[in-house]
C-alpha cells in the first residue's frame, strides 16, 4: 500500500467526485480510478458506494478514513518536527493571518527592528483554518478567536478592544454624526467583502445582532472597497483600528455604538514544536506591540499620525 493510495483515497472521499478530484489531483480520471481500484483490490472490500456520478463512502470506507485521516496528520507531524529541528536557529519566519490588511505596522516594525529574519506571510480564508494541520504550517496563526477550531488553546491575545466603524463618502448624510446604531443603517447599500473572510464574518455577526439583514449592493476586496465608497456606490463598515492606520484615507468614519461586539485578534502557535529563533524573536515582540492588549493605546503612539478629521 502506497502513501499517494491514501492520499488520493482522501482526496476523493471528500469531494465525492471522481472527475473533479482527478482535475484538482492534475491526473486523468482513469489513472485516480485505477488507483483507488487497487486500494481497494489490496484491502480485498470496496470503500465506495458508486450513484452515477458520485462517489459515497460506505460503513467500511469511513472506518478506513478515520485511520487514514490520523496517519497523515502524524506524517505531516513529524516531518515538521524534523524540519523545526533543523530550523531552530532559522531566520525564516512564516505568519498567516486571517486579517492582513490590519497587520502593516506590526509586521513593518518588527522587520525595522530584525532585518535579518525573512519573514513570509500567508494570507488565509476562514476554511483554511479548519485543516488540522494548519497550525503546523505557520509558525503562528493571527486570527480572531471566534474563526478558529476549539482545539485552538495556546494563544497570546494582542489586542481586545477594537470597535466597529461605518466608512461612509465626506457628503453623506450620517457623516456628520460621531456615532450610530448600527441598525440605523439598515436601509443603507452596503460594500462588503466576500464570503470566507474574517472581516465579512465579522460584519456578518454585527449586523445578525443588530437585528437586520444587510443590503449588500457589492462585494470585493479591501482593495476595491474605499475606490467605491468614495464613488458613492455604497457604504461599509471596518474597525477602528485600521481606520487609525489610515487604511482608508478620504473616507469619513462614524463609531457604532450598538451592537457592542469588540473585535479580538490572537497569536496562535503549536505549543508542542520546536520554536526557531526567529520565531520566538516574533513571538515577543508581538505579544508587546499592543500595551495591555490594546490597539487603542497606540492611537496616541508617536508612531502612528493623530486620527484624520470627520
Amino acid at each position: 500500500m502506497e502513501l499517494l493510495q491514501l492520499k488520493y483515497f482522501k482526496a476523493v472521499a471528500e469531494n465525492g467526485n471522481l472527475s473533479q478530484t482527478a482535475k484538482q489531483l492534475f491526473i486523468s480520471p482513469s489513472s485516480l480510478s485505477a488507483t483507488i481500484a487497487r486500494l481497494e483490490g489490496e484491502l480485498g472490500s470496496r470503500l465506495f458506494d458508486r450513484r452515477g456520478n458520485r462517489l459515497y463512502l460506505n460503513s467500511r470506507g469511513v472506518l478506513f478514513l478515520e485511520y487514514v485521516n490520523q496517519i497523515l496528520s502524524s506524517l505531516d507531524i513529524a516531518v515538521s518536527q524534523v524540519q523545526n529541528i533543523e530550523a531552530e536557529h532559522d531566520n525564516r519566519l512564516s505568519v498567516a493571518t486571517t486579517s492582513p490588511n490590519v497587520w502593516n505596522e506590526l509586521f513593518s516594525a518588527f522587520q525595522l527592528q530584525n532585518p535579518g529574519i525573512q519573514l513570509m506571510h500567508t494570507a488565509l480564508r476562514l476554511d483554511e483554518l479548519q485543516n488540522s494541520n494548519c497550525l503546523y504550517r505557520y509558525d503562528f496563526v493571527i486570527a480572531s478567536p471566534l474563526d478558529v477550531p476549539d482545539s485552538w488553546t495556546s494563544r497570546e491575545i494582542l489586542y481586545d478592544d477594537d470597535y466597529p466603524v461605518l466608512l461612509l463618502p465626506p457628503d453623506h448624510p450620517l457623516s456628520k454624526r460621531r456615532s450610530i446604531s448600527l441598525i440605523e443603517a439598515k436601509d443603507e447599500p452596503f460594500i462588503a467583502l466576500t464570503p470566507g473572510f474574517s472581516s465579512r464574518k465579522y460584519f456578518d455577526e454585527l449586523c445578525i445582532r443588530a437585528g437586520f439583514v444587510p443590503r449588500i449592493t457589492l462585494e470585493c476586496d479591501y482593495m476595491m472597497r474605499s475606490y467605491m465608497i468614495m464613488k458613492r456606490i455604497g457604504i461599509a463598515m471596518a474597525t477602528a483600528y485600521t481606520n487609525y492606520i489610515r487604511l482608508y484615507d478620504g473616507t469619513v468614519y462614524v463609531d457604532i455604538t450598538e451592537p457592542v461586539f469588540p473585535r479580538v485578534q490572537a497569536l496562535y502557535f503549536e505549543p508542542h514544536r520546536n520554536i526557531s529563533t526567529a520565531a520566538a524573536k516574533f513571538k515577543e515582540f508581538a505579544s508587546n506591540f499592543y500595551p495591555g492588549h490594546s490597539c487603542r493605546s497606540l492611537f496616541t503612539s508617536t508612531r502612528f499620525p493623530e486620527p484624520p478629521s470627520r
